[in-house]
């Protein structure tokens, strides 16, 4: 089943199996979409997105409360975007996201922050994320954007097999600088070899 054949897939939560993690997980993770968390997780992933280690990449540095609670209300009428986080038996790993999700043709952008408490976690929620977008929703590509000073991100995404696929110059204005963006890109695994024409 695909986004196009079922759109409410969009606000669903998802058990993720351990044999989709290539860390060897041991237990499931459950990918908790945002709408259907509690309030004190909603105001655990504030803290997530807002500690200084993960602001330091986000091209908007602070979010408030207020904004934080209304974003996540309006995702439940959202069908072109699905946050979720992230838990695997009693931790809380960090936050996914799949958003600009087209349906006609099956791609998204991604997104990701982890617990700032935790390391190691970022290739689980990225596997985890990408097994509810190739697996579950049947997208075709995941595409992200990383602000070009984040070397750290860029190797992270490039051992995970995303590949190179533009540069956006002075495409952020944040702390009084302009900043470049790379653009990088995945295909499904069930994706048939590309034949050329």
């Amino acid at each position: 089943m695909s986004l196009f054949e079922c759109p409410s897939l969009v606000w669903q939560s998802f058990e993720i199996p351990p044999t989709t993690f290539k860390q060897g997980a041991q237990t499931p993770i459950h990918a908790c979409h945002f709408i259907h968390t509690s309030d004190a997780e909603r105001l655990q992933i504030l803290a997530f997105r807002n500690h200084p280690a993960t602001t330091a990449w986000m091209y908007n540095e602070h979010i408030s409360l207020e904004s934080h609670l209304h974003f996540i209300e309006q995702l439940r009428h959202n069908h072109n975007s699905a946050y979720y986080l992230f838990k695997q038996a009693d931790k809380l790993l960090g936050v996914g996201s799949l958003t600009r999700i087209h349906p006609t043709h099956q791609h998204a952008f991604l997104g990701i922050y982890k617990n700032p408490d935790l390391e190691h976690v970022g290739g689980r929620i990225l596997d985890a994320l990408e097994f509810i977008a190739f697996f579950k929703m049947g997208l075709h590509s995941l595409h992200l954007e990383v602000i070009a000073t984040n070397t750290r991100a860029i190797v992270f995404y490039q051992n995970h097999a995303y590949q190179r696929a533009g540069f956006l110059r002075d495409f952020i204005y944040r702390q009084d600088n302009y900043h470049d963006v790379w653009l990088f890109s995945k295909l499904s695994p069930l994706t048939p070899p590309h034949k050329g024409s």
